[in-house]
Parts: structure tokens; sequence; C-alpha cells
């Protein structure tokens, strides 16, 4: 594939990604569930996706049943099996990136790559989308819907473009970071 295709064939793809989480956001904005029942969404936004690793919704503490607690639902994949990680249990989800970034920003953003310890254990990226409530006329943080895709995709396309005998292609993040290279050492660096 040419260069040109590849860029588009990934714009797709993640233009798709952002949309289903912007989507999956909106619903939970717009209704009353319970932690039981946003469990339910979040698994059925996953579940047969083959175009995602996988995807948290994440309330903000006020909000979780158990604010000590919190509330972290994550549906991944591992080797084509759809499975469950509770990230409230893994670790402290209002520390990470993934939670704060869209909340500082105020809008949707796209984290820098990490290795997600304790979530689906790979390197990835994650576009997070945050929520909001109307309580007592005060608009506060609901919490953060999120999608996870695989540094390991990025390759994917990288690995298609056509660059000749010698050439190589690399893709950086926004601060500079290998996100996919021919070295797979080299990513997150």
């Amino acid at each position: 594939a040419t260069v040109a295709d590849a860029v588009r064939d990934l714009e797709v793809r993640l233009s798709v990604l952002e949309e289903t989480v912007r989507l999956l956001a909106g619903v939970v904005e717009s209704g009353k569930y319970s932690e039981p029942e946003l469990k339910r969404l979040l698994r059925e936004a996953v579940d047969g996706r083959d175009d995602l690793f996988g995807a948290a919704l994440a309330l903000g503490p006020r909000f979780a049943s158990d604010p000590a607690q919190g509330f972290a639902p994550y549906y991944y994949y591992d080797d084509g099996e759809l499975k469950y990680a509770d990230l409230a249990q893994a670790y402290d989800y209002l520390l990470s990136s993934w939670f704060r970034e869209p909340l500082s920003a105020g809008h949707a953003v796209w984290t820098e790559p990490y290795y997600d310890e304790g979530g689906g254990n790979i390197s990835m990226v994650t576009y997070s989308v945050p929520m909001y409530r109307q309580v007592d006329g005060e608009r506060l943080l609901y919490g953060v819907v999120t999608a996870d895709m695989p540094l390991e995709d990025l390759q994917y396309y990288l690995a298609r473009m056509e660059l000749g005998e010698r050439g190589f292609g690399f893709m950086l993040s926004r601060s500079g970071k290998v996100m996919a290279s021919p070295q797979k050492e080299d990513w997150l660096r």
C-alpha cells in the first residue's frame, strides 16, 4: 500500500473508534444507569468489535456507589477472547493519564503511549472522553469513557507502507515517544 493509503485507513479506523467512544459517553451522560447497567453497556460496546482492544468506563468518586473504592470496569480482548478487569481494584485509576488528561483538557484526548499494567497489560494509546452531570446547577465530572488501541496495531499500518528497498518508517507521539517502528524495543522511548 502507498503511504497515503495506509494513513487514510488508519485515520478511518481512529475516527470510527473516536465516534464509538463519544456515542457511548453521550448515552451514559444522558441516562440514569446503575453500576451493573453501566458495566453491561460497556460490555455491549466492546463485544464483537475487532477494531478496538478494550474500553473502560470509570466514574468520578462522587458518583461511585463506594467512593473510596471507585468504579472502573474494563473489557478487553486477550487472544480473541473478551476478558474483564476491574481497574478500581487493579490501581488508582484517578491518577492514570487516561482519566486525568481529558479532565484537565476539558475535552476528549488521545493519551501518550504507555504500558497498561493491571489492565490490558500491553503497550497502547487510549482515547478518553470526559462525561459530566448537572448537580444542583453545577456541572460536575461524572466519569470518563475510553477505548484502547495497541501499539501493535499501529505497527500494522506502518508495515503496510511501501517505503522502498532501504526505507523504513516510524510513528511518534506528540511528545516524541516512539509508538511504532521496525524495532519493537524502541517503542515507548
